[in-house]
């Protein structure tokens, strides 16, 4: 009796233990016998199945435990049933929802396994489960942030992929995909199985000599030893030329790196630069024709105007042109250049297409001169710019008859000095005090022209000004002044008494002043000459 004792007491003890540490695990246990009736419960399979205990014990599996697929709604064979056939461990198909007792479903992982005897005979099956809702949901969300971030590179208007450390292709957007395959792609390779820098290099060693600078360049960004990669080439077939752009950026910050490689397709903008660049030459070759074509010579002779004036401190600056004609023998310029302000302005002999064309070509002498001759931080001199004009002027073949009058003036931003020079403008510039007084400043000297001698450029000596708050600069071609009405000119006593009683206004206002005046007049503001004038003001101190 006392072993039969003995015996059942270690029996309770076991089942105690094994209640307490079904009790203590995390997931659902069901035991069932060999029919997969239930013989026991913890806890948690309760809570996750609804069912008591008590209640589910001596039921079929499949009344307690209903498994259904999540998408396809149907009925899911219970693992138990196929561990007591099978006696192997069986797992849940993914997507498995239970259907608890209330009617709501679980999403759940779990797996079967039989048990069995010490002489291996077939005792039940045991069932561990939990619910996956957490990790369920969070693969969803990975899974549509993935579908999302894919959906909007296949929305992008360029052929995308990413590679690998050695070069390998492991993602691509569908753009690529489609590129891939409509140009030469092996139909039994994946674009995702090439290797893109291979690609390249047996590119170079055909003779590409593109490809060389392509690998080279994303093996830096891979090497981390460049951020930024980006390259542009043709990429023509048999029936259509296109050219690319690409960009490699790192996409790990770990080296060596992932990369992202973007070709863009530029052949609508190459083709519009191939395009303008063709009717460029067209147009230059209008140019050189330029003699037969009047209405092309006014276009370029407008084009040649300054669109703006320059925007300086406490210098505030006006223009006005109206021709006489279709096209002008006048021309103006404002350039603002290291520190300077140049001002200029030139009128032909004449006001016809020749006169257009001799205007260009003294305006991009001046350019020259700026361009080549003019060293930066050194003063710049009125003088030798005239100087260089007639030289240049004198090289080509113009005739004697022409003449060039030139009204230069250089202001030195700094000290606000207006330096002039004067080749033969009949009418000097007018300064404006703030105090309204009108003076002409003295200067002259003779019109650029293959008639004059170069021992007269000694002719042409600088005049210099300070121009102090308030004070006003006025150059004007000869046309304003010398317009008659009837057989009263314009005059200068006229355009005087206007600058004085406006001095105050701005440029702009002071401009209209004259506009307004001279067509009062006139009777309107197209003159028997061209008409072109400049008002230059300082309106504050220097800083």
């Amino acid at each position: 009796m006392e072993d039969r004792e003995v015996y059942i007491n270690s029996l309770e003890d076991i089942k105690e233990k094994l209640e307490i540490t079904l009790e203590g695990i995390g997931d659902g246990v069901i035991a069932t016998d060999t029919e997969a009736k239930i013989t026991l419960m913890n806890s948690v399979a309760e809570d996750l199945t609804g069912w008591n205990r008590e209640e589910a014990k001596g039921k079929e599996i499949e009344e307690v435990l209903k498994l259904i697929n999540e998408e396809t709604r149907e009925k899911v064979v219970n693992p138990i049933r196929q561990a007591l056939e099978t006696e192997m461990t069986v797992k849940l198909p993914k997507g498995t929802n239970l259907v608890t007792k209330s009617g709501s479903e679980l999403p759940v992982d779990d797996s079967a396994s039989p048990i069995k005897g010490q002489e291996d005979n077939l005792k039940g099956a045991i069932l561990v489960f939990r619910d996956v809702s957490k990790e369920r949901k969070l693969k969803k969300e990975v899974a549509e942030s993935k579908r999302f971030a894919f959906n909007i590179l296949d929305s992008v208007a360029a052929n995308i992929a990413v590679l690998d450390e050695e070069g390998y292709i492991i993602q691509t957007n569908n753009k690529w995909k489609e590129f891939y395959k409509n140009n030469d792609g092996s139909a039994s390779k994946r674009a995702t199985q090439v290797n893109y820098l291979e690609v390249c290099q047996r590119a170079y060693n055909n003779g590409d000599e593109d490809a060389k600078a392509v690998v080279e360049g994303i093996k830096k960004v891979i090497k981390g030893e460049e951020e930024i990669f980006e390259f542009e080439y043709p990429c023509h077939s048999p029936s259509q030329k296109r050219w690319f752009n690409m960009k490699a950026t790192p996409l790990t910050e770990d080296c060596p790196k992932k990369v992202v490689i973007f070709h863009i397709d530029i052949t609508s903008r190459r083709l519009a630069e191939e395009e303008a660049k063709e009717k460029s030459q067209k147009l230059e070759k209008a140019n050189q024709r330029i003699n037969e074509v009047l209405d092309k010579g006014m276009e370029i002779h407008k084009q040649f105007l300054p669109k703006e004036l320059p925007d300086i401190k406490d210098i505030s600056i006006a223009s006005y042109y109206q021709p006489a004609e279709r096209v002008g023998g006048d021309f103006y310029n404002s350039i603002k250049l290291d520190g300077y302000l140049l001002v200029y302005l030139v009128d032909i002999t004449g006001h016809g297409l020749d006169g257009a064309i001799l205007n260009i070509f003294i305006r991009e002498c001046i350019n020259n001169f700026l361009l080549f001759e003019y060293q930066a931080g050194k003063s710049l001199s009125p003088k030798k710019i005239i100087e260089f004009l007639i030289n240049r002027y004198n090289e080509e073949d113009f005739p004697d008859d022409y003449f060039a009058c030139v009204l230069m003036g250089a202001l030195d931003l700094h000290s606000l000095d207006f330096t002039f020079v004067n080749a033969g403008f009949q009418f000097p510039p007018i300064k404006i005090t703030s105090k309204g007084q009108v003076s002409c400043l003295s200067c002259g000297g003779m019109p650029v022209s293959s008639a004059i001698s170069y021992e007269l450029l000694a002719e042409y000596e600088e005049e210099v000004l300070r121009l102090k708050k308030g004070e006003v600069i006025f150059l004007t071609t000869d046309g304003l002044i010398e317009e008659e009405a009837g057989d009263e000119p314009y005059g200068e006593d006229r355009l005087q008494a206007v600058l004085e009683d406006n001095h105050l206004l701005s440029p702009k206002q002071i401009v209209d002043r004259v506009k307004s005046s001279f067509k009062e007049f006139t009777g309107s503001l197209t003159g028997q000459d061209d008409i072109t004038f400049l008002v230059l003001k300082r309106t504050e101190l220097l800083s």
